[in-house]
């Protein structure tokens, strides 16, 4: 009687161990998606190489800069922008996250974030054709004044 006591605690311990288990990996896959560095604007770093006048302007485009001094006004709607990739990081939240820089911009305005299905690599040149959104906020301190959702990306070189 005392075995079958012992058994059933043990089997419902592990039942309960195991149950928490997947709640946890569960809530590991949720909060982690990105590094402290990813997740906000000002903590990005410019690229010092990337000169203005560095790319030429898409055409009917505009620069990194442009998006953001224009974004009231490009609001939903689809632009074009050339940069080069400076941080790209794949998979998360069903969507690969891509930062460019183009050479324009100051302390707020010159690393624009993409979200695309599309593959690059750090120092590709893209051309970017997606929709731009303004004060979006995914939760989880993911806030960015402008950003281009949904992009379909060009590479132009390596």
């Amino acid at each position: 009687m005392v075995l079958k006591k012992y058994m059933l605690l043990i089997c419902t311990l592990i039942i309960i161990f195991i149950s928490c288990e997947r709640k946890n990996e569960n809530l590991i896959e949720t909060i982690t998606p990105l590094d402290e560095d990813s997740t906000i604007l000002s903590q990005q770093q410019k690229d010092t190489n990337i000169a203005p006048g560095s790319f030429e302007k898409a055409e009917g485009g505009y620069t990194v800069v442009e998006c953001y001094t224009t974004s009231d006004s490009l609001n939903g709607k689809i632009v074009k922008v050339r940069g080069r990739v400076v941080k790209f990081n794949a998979g998360i939240m069903d969507r690969n996250w891509i930062h460019i820089q183009d050479g324009t911009g100051g302390t707020n305005s010159f690393d624009l974030t993409v979200t695309s299905n599309d593959i690059v690599a750090v120092g590709d040149v893209i051309l970017v054709s997606g929709t731009l959104s303004i004060n979006k906020d995914f939760g989880m301190d993911l806030k960015y004044p402008v950003i281009i959702e949904e992009a379909e990306i060009t590479i132009e070189n390596k």
